[in-house]
């Protein structure tokens, strides 16, 4: 494969797929000097959190680490003119905790994610109104929404959590934000632990929100915030009456 693509980058060594894809094939190949050529390249030519990740795995993958520090000064640097502009940076929240930038950066990463979220909520209002059920005389509905219920730190700390709660009391919903979940232990335990396993990975903001609502739940836990495969745009909407942040 790394041949193919080679080829495919010598006709036009400015497609950022074409580098990317060369990248990953010597990666795979375990010719590791040559995917770590590659990966600068493509961080060169398209300087997103994505491609520096990559690059940094690239120097992992060779223990040459003689360049991250000059890379790093420029992922904040980038940052910095970003922010004096106000326009969005190339790094989220969570990412940025990862690098040496001071309180007013990290304010001002915050305040521009937070931008982003409200817009959504701006566009579409507040999804629902919460009729409550008359008395409650039903069971408590708990919402989970998470990106890890799998072999993952959060999996790994929630997996004992849903077997615990009063069934006498409460109804447990976990909504799944996670597209390629593979089969595997605490996956396969949550599923069988909850009431119900339901996947939103693929809904907008407002259809998951709007399947939430219907769903009557009264109580809605966040298990992802500022981290990877969030659903910080449906808690926006505002779909349960109660919302809770709780791990992420």
């Amino acid at each position: 494969a790394s041949e193919w693509f080679q080829k495919a980058y010598d006709l036009n060594p400015y497609n950022i797929r074409h580098i990317h894809r060369l990248s990953n094939s010597y990666s795979r190949a375990k010719n590791h000097l040559q995917a770590r050529v590659y990966y600068i390249k493509a961080y060169e030519k398209d300087s997103t959190i994505t491609r520096f990740g990559d690059m940094i795995w690239g120097m992992w993958e060779v223990n040459d680490f003689s360049d991250y520090y000059h890379q790093v000064d420029r992922i904040i640097d980038d940052t910095r003119e970003k922010l004096l502009a106000n326009t969005k940076p190339l790094l989220g929240l969570y990412t940025s905790l990862h690098y040496p930038f001071d309180l007013s950066d990290l304010m001002g990463i915050a305040i521009h994610q937070s931008r982003d979220i409200e817009a959504i909520a701006r566009n579409y209002g507040q999804s629902h109104r919460h009729v409550p059920d008359t008395l409650l005389k039903r069971k408590i509905r708990l919402g989970y929404v998470s990106y890890d219920f799998r072999k993952h730190a959060v999996g790994i700390v929630m997996q004992n959590v849903f077997q615990y709660h009063d069934r006498n009391m409460f109804q447990i919903y976990a909504y799944n934000c996670n597209p390629k979940m593979k089969d595997d232990t605490i996956l396969n335990k949550i599923k069988n632990t909850v009431d119900h396993f339901i996947q939103i990975d693929d809904m907008n903001a407002y259809d998951a929100a709007m399947l939430i609502n219907n769903d009557r739940i009264d109580i809605l836990i966040d298990l992802g915030l500022f981290t990877a495969g969030n659903r910080m745009d449906v808690f926006a909407l505002k779909p349960a009456p109660i919302q809770v942040s709780g791990l992420g």
